[in-house]
């Protein structure tokens, strides 16, 4: 059954999902097949039941599709076409499945529309043992920018601590990259545990390890325990390692709460920009052993608002499926007054970014203007999302990579030319 075809650089692309007859009370497979031009066919696939292991296909790599439904994919190579169950040989040969019923196809028609895999997500998983594959998209190692986002405000906190006329410490800075890797893992981890019942009801979630029930609750644990041992290291090798520690520990009840707040509260997204950014506090505590509330508690409400910008669009993606479970979150609490409150959002992260660089004296209007083409950032992507177009926001969503890096430029520029 080939619901999509597309000829582009000369590879043939059937996208489709094919169900498992033998259960039919099960969720489908999803597969992306690639028949490249002469034939050797490889396939790439993401079993929503462990049974299709037992088929015994090798896997080699995964990917990541983007389209208006997004879903995780493995790559397998397949040593023989008589090795695959008989629906999926007729897929290879452009024959449609004639145990698929109209409606199914009309659903899943739908569904499959333009995929298009990320090839440096793929690569980067696919090169992990097979064993290691799993763990690798619960801690989300597929999916980079969320690691970004974590380590901004944490980069942007060390700039602004940076002496007059300095450059932030790169030795501060590779511990907060470590530490934002090794914990963004854990809160997704954290995340996949409270959320797996859920997740195997929304398409975008649905094939994420625990859901798709490729790990079980036990290993995700075990891995969690890995996680923040490693976590605790990275912490306790930051300077003023006390103060550092009292304060890195108290983002932990964030952490694991925020996962809950989407069953309780219109406002899910605000405990996640108190999250995501505790980096705010920490680089300014590693470097001096305090705080300095002037600065740094206009930086910390500069990237939740922020937050409040990237993650309303980015939950504009699950909010029909939200909507069904009960689940709450800020997309389907603005509604139809989303774009309007997020600009709101963006004016109060520039307002709040320009308040800390003035507590900290700056004059010169570099910073000022790296503040201005950040909120700019927000504002092109506030006008141009798609509020019902999932790819759109996926988009727009990623594009936050380049708001916080322009803040840390901006953050270094203040501080080169500030004046003792």
């Amino acid at each position: 059954m080939a619901l999509y075809r597309g000829l582009h650089d000369r590879v043939l692309t059937h996208t489709t999902r094919v169900w498992n007859q033998s259960r039919p009370s099960l969720r489908c497979l999803d597969i992306l097949v690639q028949v490249p031009k002469g034939g050797n066919s490889r396939f790439a696939i993401t079993p929503s039941t462990p049974r299709w292991r037992q088929t015994g296909l090798r896997c080699v790599s995964y990917g990541r599709c983007y389209q208006t439904r997004t879903l995780i994919v493995a790559r397998v190579k397949i040593p023989s076409s008589s090795q695959l169950p008989s629906h999926v040989r007729a897929l290879c040969s452009g024959k449609p499945d004639a145990t698929t019923n109209s409606d199914r196809d009309d659903e899943e028609s739908k569904e499959t529309r333009d995929y298009a895999i990320n090839e440096e997500s793929e690569s980067l998983v696919g090169k992990l043992p097979q064993s290691l594959q799993p763990y690798a998209r619960l801690a989300r190692l597929d999916k980079p920018i969320g690691t970004m986002l974590l380590l901004w405000p944490c980069f942007w906190s060390t700039a602004l601590a940076a002496q007059p006329g300095c450059l932030p410490d790169p030795k501060l800075l590779g511990l907060f990259a470590a530490g934002s890797f090794i914990m963004r893992g854990a809160g997704c981890t954290i995340n996949d545990m409270w959320d797996a019942d859920f997740d195997k009801s929304v398409a975008r979630t649905k094939t994420r390890p625990l859901a798709s029930g490729e790990l079980s609750h036990a290993q995700a644990l075990g891995f969690l325990a890995v996680q923040l041992s490693a976590g605790l290291g990275v912490l306790l090798s930051l300077p003023n390692t006390l103060y550092c520690f009292k304060l890195g520990a108290a983002s932990l009840p964030f952490v694991a709460a925020y996962p809950l707040m989407k069953r309780y509260t219109n406002w899910p997204q605000l405990v996640l920009g108190m999250t995501f950014n505790w980096g705010a506090f920490m680089g300014w505590a590693a470097t001096y052993g305090s705080l300095d509330a002037s600065v740094i508690g206009p930086l910390y409400c500069s990237g939740i608002a922020w937050t409040l910008v990237y993650d309303t669009l980015y939950a504009h993606q699950d909010k029909d499926d939200d909507s069904k479970l009960g689940l709450k979150s800020t997309a389907l609490h603005f509604g139809a007054e989303t774009k309007p409150i997020l600009q709101g959002f963006a004016l109060v992260s520039m307002a709040n970014w320009c308040m800390a660089g003035y507590s900290l004296g700056y004059t010169s209007p570099f910073y000022y203007a790296g503040c201005t083409l950040a909120w700019s950032h927000l504002v092109w992507q506030i006008h141009s999302a798609d509020l019902d177009e999932p790819r759109n926001l996926a988009e727009r969503f990623r594009s936050n990579n380049q708001v916080g890096a322009i803040m840390f430029v901006s953050c270094i520029a203040g501080s080169m030319t500030a004046c003792a």
